[in-house]
């Protein structure tokens, strides 16, 4: 038995090109601010050090800047649960949604971050959460709905596996700024 949905007019077909190209396209956007978001962090280690750890020694302020950078790939695993089990109840687009709000959220608290000098001890705190927030809100939504949108249609079960940007194995060669 097989059932026919009629198109809703004014909606693109979920599988049409045109829709693939333009979550193809938002996916390496995504992606790409993703990794320049790791840049710009990496090269600025040595700026933010003194600003949020005045009391360390360079390399103790090299090192909790590393640490504050590293604490957020922690929550990747929470946040993929955590926005998963919200996908499941609310759809896809929500929780895409929800993540493209909560990457914004967390550079925002990244930019207005208040210094040591400033705030004490919440200073360095908030860069802290606001990593947490910006990397646990991450890959998850945005890998599976590209997974489900452009693979589904030639292999079934791809969506089930890990989807990787091709240049990851190379990547990852190159430098910690480009682990996943």
């Amino acid at each position: 038995m097989s059932i026919a949905i009629a198109a809703t007019p004014g909606r693109q077909d979920l599988h049409s090109s045109t829709m693939r190209r333009r979550v193809i396209a938002g996916t390496t956007i995504g992606n790409a601010l993703e990794f320049f978001d790791f840049t710009v962090f990496t090269f600025l280690m040595l700026v933010i050090g003194p600003l949020f750890f005045p009391a360390a020694s360079s390399y103790g302020q090299l090192l909790l800047t590393t640490a504050t950078f590293g604490v957020g790939f922690l929550m990747r695993p929470v946040g993929g649960m955590l926005i998963g089990s919200y996908a499941d109840r609310h759809g896809r687009r929500a929780a895409m949604t929800l993540t493209l709000w909560l990457m914004g959220l967390g550079c925002g608290l990244i930019a207005v971050a208040p210094t040591y000098a400033q705030m004490g001890v919440m200073g360095p705190v908030l860069m802290v959460l606001a990593r947490l927030i910006q990397r646990g809100s991450a890959w998850p939504s945005q890998k599976r709905k590209f997974a489900e949108r452009f693979f589904i249609c030639r292999q079934r079960m791809f969506p089930s596996a890990p989807v990787r940007p091709p240049v990851t194995p190379l990547a990852s060669e190159l430098g910690p700024g480009s682990i996943d």
